[in-house]
């Protein structure tokens, strides 16, 4: 029945495994989670800040993959993803395709960044 309305079955989603976020075609990102598709909707389509080598960037990513394993399994798995793609926020070294976020936190707007309306800003 609820298929003929336009759900879609996902309980076989709510499950461990290591996820791959990507922009473009390239890996910028190796995670893991006991809960995938959670975690990938807390990242957030449109970006989030991180610390990364002691900088803020923001997080951008517009296609996401997963490697289905048990919690056991996790960081051995993650870890195995991370050598083999070198994604560049898994590497100390290099923030790559992360925009660097202004380093004053006085020069951050972090309302407008995170996406949010301030109190005083609300219209109703």
């Amino acid at each position: 029945m609820l298929t003929t309305l336009g759900f879609e079955e996902i309980t076989s989603m709510l499950r461990s495994g290591v996820y791959a976020l990507c922009l473009g075609e390239e890996v910028i990102y190796v995670g893991q989670s006991k809960n995938v598709v959670a975690r990938i909707a807390y990242h957030g389509k449109h970006g989030r800040v991180k610390i990364h080598n002691g900088k803020l960037v923001l997080l951008e990513f517009d296609r996401a993959w997963v490697k289905w394993c048990p919690e056991r399994e996790l960081n051995k798995v993650e870890y195995r993803m991370i050598r083999e793609l070198s994604p560049k926020l898994n590497r100390q070294h290099n923030v790559g395709s992360f925009r660097e976020v202004p380093k004053t936190i006085a020069s951050l707007d972090l309302w407008n960044l995170l996406g949010l309306v301030r109190p005083f800003d609300r219209r109703g």
